[in-house]
C-alpha cells in the first residue's frame, strides 16, 4: 500500500491574497469610518461654535451649553464605534481601533473648523499669512487627531466590552459555527 501523501498546509493550499484581510480589520475600519466622518462633522462644528463663543461681541456664555453637549456626543460616539465592532467581531482589539479611527477624524475636524473659523472671523492677524495658516491646520490637526485618537481607543475599549458581551458565533456569515446543526 502507498501511503497517503500528506496534507497541505493552509498557506500552501490557497495562496494569501493582498485583498484578503481577516473580517476583524475589516470591521474595525468600517466602523471606525462610519462612525468617525460623523465625528469630523460634529468636529468641525465645534470648532466653529468655540470660536464664535469668543468674540468680544458675539454670544459668549450662550453657546457654552451646546458645545460641551457637542462633546459629550462626540465622546458616546467613540464608545459606540467601539460597541458595534466589537458586536460584530467579537474582539475588543477592534474597538479600540474602531473608537481610535473615529477620534482620530473626529480630532482632525475639530482643528480643521477651529482654523477655519478663526481665519473667517480674522482674531489673529497672523492668520494672513497662507503657509502660518497651513503650519497651524497640520500642527493642529496632529495635536488634535492623537488627542482625540487617545480618547477614542479608551471609550472603544470601553464600548468593545459591553459589545463583546453581545457576540454571538456563527450569527455572522464570516465567522465559522463551532455548533452542529
Amino acid at each position: 500500500m502507498m501511503p497517503e501523501p500528506p496534507m497541505p498546509t493552509p498557506a500552501q493550499a490557497a495562496p494569501r491574497r493582498a485583498d484578503d484581510v481577516p473580517p476583524v480589520d475589516r470591521a474595525a475600519v468600517r466602523y471606525g469610518l462610519r462612525f468617525g466622518i460623523g465625528c469630523g462633522a460634529s468636529g468641525v462644528f465645534a470648532g466653529v461654535l468655540l470660536n464664535v463663543q469668543e468674540l468680544r461681541d458675539g454670544p459668549g456664555v450662550l453657546l457654552l451649553l451646546p458645545t460641551c453637549a457637542l462633546f459629550l456626543i462626540l465622546l458616546y460616539l467613540f464608545g459606540e464605534a467601539g460597541f458595534w465592532a466589537a458586536r460584530r467581531t467579537g474582539s475588543v482589539g477592534a474597538a479600540v481601533l474602531a473608537g481610535a479611527l473615529a477620534g482620530l477624524l473626529s480630532g482632525i475636524g475639530e482643528a480643521l473648523g477651529n482654523v477655519a473659523a478663526s481665519v473667517a472671523i480674522g482674531r489673529v492677524s497672523a492668520f494672513r499669512s497662507p503657509l502660518f495658516v497651513l503650519l497651524v491646520v497640520l500642527l493642529g490637526a496632529f495635536v488634535n487627531g492623537c488627542l482625540f485618537a487617545g480618547l477614542g481607543a479608551g471609550l472603544g475599549a470601553f464600548g468593545g466590552g459591553i459589545g463583546k458581551g453581545r457576540y454571538h458565533v456563527g450569527r455572522d456569515a464570516s465567522v465559522p459555527s463551532n455548533v452542529l446543526p
